[in-house]
Order: structure tokens, then sequence, then C-alpha cells
């Protein structure tokens, strides 16, 4: 598993968990993210989430949220392209949703 180090990787990280802690956030996180988060690796967490998107029935401010994890999963399980382009389509997709900042920031 090749996991990002550095200052730059540990400031993304710790960026992307203060944006999106449910107590600064204002809201909290939708129960498939918060279940991911419980996952025994990166991409089981991965895993979970991309079968919650599959199934539907999110709102469109859960989907916000679920795009973002799978992202910044894919980053962590090492593939930076494919998770940058993710960050990306979060941000175009969720203009107006607290998402896009950490999506904004994933994409650096």
């Amino acid at each position: 598993m090749k996991i990002q180090r550095g200052w730059k990787g540990w400031l993304l990280l710790c960026t992307l968990l203060f944006l999106l802690f449910p107590a600064f956030a204002g809201n909290s996180l939708p129960s498939v993210v918060q279940k991911s988060l419980n996952a025994s690796s990166f991409k089981a967490s991965l895993g979970q989430l991309e079968d919650a998107l599959a199934a539907g029935g999110l709102s469109s401010s859960d989907t916000a949220w679920v795009r973002l994890y799978i992202a910044e999963f894919t980053r962590l399980s090492g593939d930076l392209t494919k998770a940058r382009d993710e960050f990306e389509s979060v941000a175009v997709d969720y203009p107006g949703h607290k998402a896009r900042s950490a999506a904004a920031i994933g994409m650096a």
C-alpha cells in the first residue's frame, strides 16, 4: 500500500479531517460514511462507499460526502491520479456544498 508521505500529505490529511469533522462542519456525516471509517482498511472503506453509491437512494448532500470520501480513500490507497479526478468532480458537481472546500484542498 502506497501512502503519500511528507509534510504535504500530513497537511492534506489534517486539513480534510478538520473540514470534515462534523462538529466543525455544522452537520453530521451520512451513516454510510461513518460506518466506512470503521472498516479494516482503506480498500474496504472504499468498497463500502462505492457499494452505497451504486445502490442509490442517497440524498444529494449525502452523495457529495460519499463521493468526497471515495476520493480520499482512493488517495490513501495510492491511486493519486484517480483521486484527483474524483476530488475535481466533487468540486464541480457540488459548488455550494461544504464538501467542495475539502475537495478543492484534495486537488492540491
